[in-house]
Formats: C-alpha cells, sequence, structure tokens
C-alpha cells in the first residue's frame, strides 16, 4: 500500500491471499492420497481429520511455522534414498536422442511444469520480518530454487530411466508405480512409505499457502491479526477442496493456478 497507494495495495493483497488460498484447496483435493491408500474412505473424512492440523499451525507464528518446515522437508533425504534404491535396474538409452524437441513444445512443457515450482511468492510476505541483509535473503533464496530444480529434475529423469515414454503417457504416478515394483526383504510395499511422506508434505504445503492466507486476510479485515482469519481459512478451503471432485475441476483450477502464477511472478 505505500507503494501503490491504499485502493491497489488492498487489490494486490486479496489477489494473492485468494492465490494462496485457491493453491491450498488444489494440493488438499489431489486424488493421489483417496486413489493409493483410502480408496473406500469418504473423502470429507480424510478432509476432517486433515482439517484438524491445519487449524492449528495456520494459528502459530512465523518462527513455528520454520521449523515445522525445516523437521518435515528432511523427509524428501528418505524419498531420494528410496528413488535410488532402483537404479541398478535403469534404463538409461530411454532419454536418447537428445534434442529432438523444438522450441514451441519445451515451452509448453515449461507451462506443464511451473506449477511444481510455485512457493517463491512467500518471500513477499515473510521478506520485512527476515532480520538478514538483502544480499545473504537472495543467496538462500537462489540456493533453495537451484535446490527444488535439481530435486525435481532427479524425479523426473528417474521416470525416463525406468519408464519408456510410451509407459510415461500412460501412467498418473509413475514415482509409486516405480516403488510398487520393488520391495525390499523387511518392508514389502516401498510405495507406502512414499505416501506417507507425500502426504506430510503435500499438508505441510497446504499449511504453508492457507498460513500466508491468513496473514494476508487478516492485513485486509482484521486489522493485521491472522488469527481471526486462521479460524474459518481452512474450513473455507477444505469446503472447495470437496467440490473439486471429477479430474475436469481439478484441471480446470489447476489451469487457473497456472495463470494467477505467472500473473504472481510478475508481481
Amino acid at each position: 500500500e505505500k507503494v501503490l497507494g491504499k485502493l491497489f495495495g488492498k487489490i494486490i493483497s486479496l489477489f494473492y491471499s485468494g492465490y494462496f488460498l485457491l493453491v491450498a484447496s488444489f494440493l488438499a483435493a489431489s486424488p493421489i492420497l483417496y486413489k493409493w491408500a483410502f480408496p473406500n474412505t469418504p473423502k470429507w473424512v480424510v478432509m476432517m481429520l486433515s482439517l484438524s492440523g491445519t487449524l492449528y499451525f495456520t494459528r502459530v507464528n512465523l518462527r513455528i511455522l520454520a521449523k515445522y518446515n525445516t523437521l518435515i522437508s528432511m523427509l524428501i533425504l528418505i524419498l531420494i534414498i528410496l528413488v535410488l534404491t532402483v537404479y541398478n535396474d535403469m534404463r538409461f538409452e530411454n532419454i536418447l536422442p537428445i534434442g529432438q524437441t523444438n522450441f514451441t513444445r519445451i515451452f509448453k512443457g515449461i507451462n506443464a511444469a511451473f506449477l511444481p515450482m510455485i512457493g517463491y511468492e512467500f518471500l513477499l510476505v515473510i521478506y520485512p520480518k527476515i532480520k538478514e541483509n538483502p544480499t545473504t535473503i537472495f543467496k538462500t533464496m537462489s540456493l533453495i530454487n537451484i535446490l527444488v530444480t535439481g530435486l525435481l529434475t532427479f524425479f523426473v529423469l528417474s521416470m525416463f530411466f525406468v519408464f519408456s515414454p510410451f509407459e510415461l503417457r500412460t501412467l498418473k504416478e509413475p514415482v509409486l508405480y516405480i516403488l510398487k515394483s520393488f520391495d525390499w526383504n523387511i518392508i514389502e510395499r516401498l510405495d507406502i512409505i512414499l505416501i506417507i511422506i507425500w502426504v506430510a508434505t503435500v499438508n505441510t504445503s497446504v499449511i504453508n499457502y492457507l498460513f500466508f492466507a491468513s496473514h494476508g486476510v487478516g492485513h485486509l479485515f482484521h486489522k493485521g491479526n491472522h488469527i481471526k482469519a486462521a479460524n474459518y481459512l481452512p474450513i473455507i478451503s477444505t469446503m472447495i477442496s470437496l467440490f473439486l471432485t471429477t479430474p475436469q475441476k481439478l484441471e480446470w483450477i489447476k489451469s487457473l493456478l497456472n495463470w494467477m502464477a505467472y500473473v504472481s511472478l510478475i508481481g
């Protein structure tokens, strides 16, 4: 508001708050958990269980949320180790030939892969609260972007090393199929471990987005008190997630979020 004026500042704050709320709803509505772990459990039951934890963490302060994120991020190391266990049966020739695709298809692929890369916009909210010089903040954020890009690249390449391009067109969750096809002597279903890690990380992302959405709504309507907004935003997010019951609805909101993500990048 100090930069753009009171009116435009409030409009931008409302846009980002709505954007964070929709991203949280989209992540919570992901069908992977219901398809692989609880196919016979009503969706609203799982959503209500998730809501209880979300209501708590969206009310905490930023320091506690950061510690929780650090704890959950350690689970990604387990995920990397699980995928590395299947590297003795890789077909590296699947990525060949390299460079056969034109730039038009590459840019279409970038657009499709843009949504998993979002999260940088959190810096817009937490930047004033970080007690560090701008150079250190920039270096830290750059390192985080490199790590996220490297992690996603690792998983994508792993999928190509295991499955042929034709097989990848028919598989919705290739990482789960990789781990389901392998088993250790002491662990029969590696894919279940992956689902547990996935639920923890996705739920953390939902909490993060609702936390920042509550800060925006709290600033707009509750005189900066985000706890008041945190009392009802998780419930609204859950109701939106329950509405997203079909692949068509999920695809529609995904396209909307892609557009909003590009706008937030410009902002």
